[in-house]
């Protein structure tokens, strides 16, 4: 890599920046509800869709955060009637998060978003390119693990 392109090329400053920018492009979609959610925030109740009754350190580990900050989000989302806690019968010290009717409801209206703003983002790309560079960013992640 040339220095003088250096961080404005590398990997990690081209990943964030995309990612910021699907974060924003999933936020404008998103306008109109009551609630501004962070990125965050969003991430775990799409987590919980999939299956609830999961710990925090759980969601900690899927998004590679740390526990205060999953802390703080779960804690926002229960002030807003998005999730419960409950406590885990096989551990009392443990509590597992559930989703709320209206968190359910709200997780709903992410796949369609995603689904349209994943299209729009590889457009132009082959499907070839796009399945190998998931792998990548897969292998990645498991190397820097």
């Amino acid at each position: 890599m040339n220095q003088a392109d250096y961080p404005y090329n590398s990997l990690g400053f081209l990943m964030g920046r995309a990612t910021r920018m699907m974060g924003k492009h999933m936020k404008s979609h998103l306008t109109g509800l009551e609630l501004d959610l962070a990125k965050e925030h969003w991430l775990i109740l799409i987590h919980l869709r999939k299956g609830s009754g999961l710990h925090q350190q759980e969601i900690a580990d899927t998004f590679c955060k740390d526990k205060g900050t999953i802390a703080r989000a779960v804690d926002l989302l229960e002030k807003e009637n998005l999730i419960e806690r409950r406590p885990d019968p096989t551990d009392k010290r443990q509590k597992l998060l559930f989703l709320t009717p209206k968190g359910a409801s709200l997780g709903d209206l992410f796949p369609p978003i995603s689904q349209e703003m994943e299209k729009q983002a590889f457009k132009d790309i082959p499907a070839d390119q796009i399945e190998r560079f998931k792998e990548t960013l897969k292998t990645i992640y498991q190397n820097l693990k």
